[in-house]
């Protein structure tokens, strides 16, 4: 499926984990930057992440995930997400509450998954 470079003006990024899986995450916004050169790429992050995604070149904005007691508050999120106007999100992390707040945002094309599966090698 081919995009026009204009298609995707609006990017997220939602990497709400941990501060060394963030840095393994930039990459994608180096190479989402290089793709569509004139989109805004937005990075979620947690609060404890977000000098560090500040300091990417290829990010334009970061957007702190509203917590409470260390959960995402969801509907606050929507709200956030909403706003940001996305049309395309990469959910790196798995979490369902930034899923469904994405779901809820109405961002048109969501990659990723809300769960991630426990697989053990005997």
């Amino acid at each position: 499926m081919s995009q026009k470079s204009d298609t995707f003006q609006r990017i997220l990024i939602a990497r709400t984990d941990r501060i060394g899986d963030l840095v393994l995450t930039l990459p994608l916004a180096v190479e989402l930057k290089k793709k569509y050169p004139d989109s805004h790429i937005t990075f979620l992050v947690r609060l404890y992440t977000a000098e560090i995604a500040r300091n990417c070149q290829s990010i334009d904005e970061v957007m702190i995930a509203p917590e409470v007691n260390g959960a995402i508050q969801s509907t606050a999120l929507t709200n956030q997400i909403k706003a940001g106007g996305f049309n395309l999100a990469f959910l790196v992390f798995p979490d369902k509450s930034v899923s469904w707040a994405c779901f809820r945002a109405g961002v048109s094309i969501r990659i990723g998954t809300a769960f991630r599966w426990n697989i053990t090698c005997g």
